[in-house]
């Protein structure tokens, strides 16, 4: 759906019960709609083109958003059954993230991780292949009394992760993967919308936002104490 030049190819000659279009654009749409299809689904122009409507139209978080396409097939609501905090002493932080302004500061995350360990926890930081200087920088801070882990392949990432006990993660496609894995998650907002890109399906889930609590688009201006307040209460349940 790029130009217009798009409207003479095929996208396939096959056909399918059910297509399902997760976006809003709309020549994509009316380009996905030359597929063969006996059902298709599509929010493009508040649901125009789509054979079914979902309950919500206007639901604001992307991943329920998402999920309410699919729940336009069935009448009943989906229902998460991973709600638990695993017992496991392990917990998985994401430092990183692929824009400066999406990043808490190595030095909170250092607060947050020295509070993990005085309480008998391991912080497991979970790096991308261009995070060597932050290995660098933990590893001279401390040592054994953390594990960093490394990885290329989100599935990996995913098996190694779901067994731990909560997650902590700025707001980045590392902390997505964890959220799929269905454990709790402590995810710090800076000026993205914080309705839109939080994790469902874990009632434990937290969110800590710049832009909503100190109406700040930094990122740093969420202290470190207010992330530790946020663990506390999930030690608690």
């Amino acid at each position: 759906g790029s130009n217009a030049l798009d409207f003479l190819k095929v996208p396939t000659k096959k056909n399918f019960d059910i297509v399902i279009d997760t976006q809003k654009r709309l020549l994509t749409t009316i380009l996905l709609k030359k597929i063969k299809t006996r059902l298709f689904i599509s929010p493009c122009a508040n649901f125009f083109f789509s054979d079914l409507l979902p309950e919500d139209k206007n639901e604001k978080n992307l991943s329920q958003y998402l999920v309410n396409l699919v729940g336009t097939l069935s009448p009943k609501k989906v229902i998460f059954k991973n709600q638990i905090i695993n017992k496991s002493r392990q917990v998985a932080i994401c430092p990183g993230a692929s824009v400066i302004w999406k990043r808490w500061s190595l030095e909170n995350f250092i607060e947050v991780a020295n509070f993990l360990i005085s309480n008998k926890l391991i912080p497991v930081f979970i790096l991308g292949p261009r995070e060597s200087d932050l290995e660098r920088n933990l590893l001279r801070e401390f040592g054994e009394k953390i594990k960093i882990f490394k990885s290329e392949d989100p599935c990996y990432t995913i098996q190694i992760v779901k067994k731990f006990k909560f997650g902590i993660s700025n707001d980045t496609g590392c902390g997505h993967l964890l959220a799929y894995t269905g454990i709790p998650m402590i995810t710090i907002f800076g000026p993205t919308d914080s309705e839109k890109f939080t994790s469902i399906g874990n009632k434990y889930s937290q969110v800590v936002s710049s832009a909503k609590t100190f109406k700040s688009s930094d990122i740093n201006a969420i202290p470190a104490s207010l992330v530790i307040k946020k663990i506390k209460k999930l030690l608690s349940v």
